[in-house]
């Protein structure tokens, strides 16, 4: 796609991003190439990891660095959603969580049970009032479903994103509800939580993170607290990873995902996010020092762990 020298010199001085249609991850504009460009991408955008992404339909492309130039919309605080060939901005999205779950369901198998399992468990465990932080909340759904069934003495949204941060503001704020912008590894809190949640965040870091990410979490727990967490896992063999991805593409498709949708989401196994076996899982659990590990949940490539301290 051409654009204009003065077009690409103003978007140059900006980062072009937008959101890709599975809310899982940010997409570089098409419209100029990076290396020509020289546009410093960043490792994450909004919490999720940056991909580059160049084959969008020209016509789309078009009018996405056609409004970004004409608005001077800026990097930090906006994002544009991609529905198709449609463009929402966050004031509307922001009313419209329901469709971030939608999308997600899309992509994850058995994403509801995630947040059963951890009501369950948290009721069979917890008998007291229960102050509970979820990390990387996003629009605040573990937090929705917790208000509802769990009597909180407190409940803290945590996520790296300001945006999602803003969402949960609109929708939850109540006497008993708190609100961070922070990274899992940059948490400061000191035996202060009775649960920590953390749905499909640690997948995305490396093991040296995941090692800070978990000492991190066990430090905010008090003592007997509960970490509990669902992320995607890696089998233990090459077959098995190529059987499971396999049938996760085609549960994809079947939920209404074109099948190039379905392939991108799959090849992004082990590069934009890491998942490690559910053995590795486990040790770093214990040598973080929780006392008692065990698997909640199980099915296709997800799994769900609680730990206590």
């Amino acid at each position: 796609m051409e654009i204009g020298r003065s077009a690409a010199d103003a978007a140059r001085r900006r980062h072009e991003f937008f959101w890709g249609a599975d809310f899982e991850e940010c997409y570089v504009c098409t419209g100029l190439t990076v290396a020509e460009e020289n546009v410093v991408i960043p490792s994450t955008y909004n919490g999720l990891r940056v991909v580059e992404w160049y084959n969008l339909e020209p016509e789309i492309s078009t009018r996405i660095v056609s409004l970004y130039i004409s608005d001077s919309i800026q990097y930090v605080g906006f994002a544009y959603y991609l529905y198709g060939d449609s463009i929402m901005n966050d004031t509307k999205f922001a009313f419209d969580s329901s469709e971030y779950d939608r999308k997600i369901k899309q992509t994850l198998p058995y994403y509801d049970e995630f947040y059963k399992q951890v009501i369950e468990l948290v009721k069979t465990y917890k008998n007291s009032t229960i102050k509970w932080l979820d990390v990387g909340c996003g629009t605040g759904k573990m937090g929705s479903i917790a208000l509802e069934n769990i009597e909180l003495e407190k409940f803290v949204f945590c996520d790296p994103s300001d945006e999602m941060i803003r969402i949960a503001k609109e929708r939850f704020q109540r006497s008993n509800t708190e609100f961070s912008v922070c990274n899992i590894q940059n948490l400061e809190y000191i035996n202060e939580f009775d649960v920590i949640t953390a749905i499909q965040v640690n997948h995305y870091l490396r093991v040296a993170e995941r090692k800070i990410a978990l000492q991190k979490c066990y430090k905010a727990l008090k003592e007997n607290g509960l970490l509990i967490s669902f992320e995607n896992f890696a089998p233990f063999t090459n077959i098995g990873k190529i059987v499971y991805l396999e049938k996760w593409k085609r549960y994809q498709i079947e939920q209404g995902k074109s099948v190039e949708e379905s392939t991108r989401h799959i090849e992004r196994y082990g590069k934009d996010y890491f998942p490690i076996t559910l053995e590795e899982h486990l040790t770093l659990m214990r040598n973080s020092g929780f006392r008692a590990v065990e698997i909640l949940w199980l099915s296709n490539m997800q799994v769900g762990f609680w730990g206590m301290k």
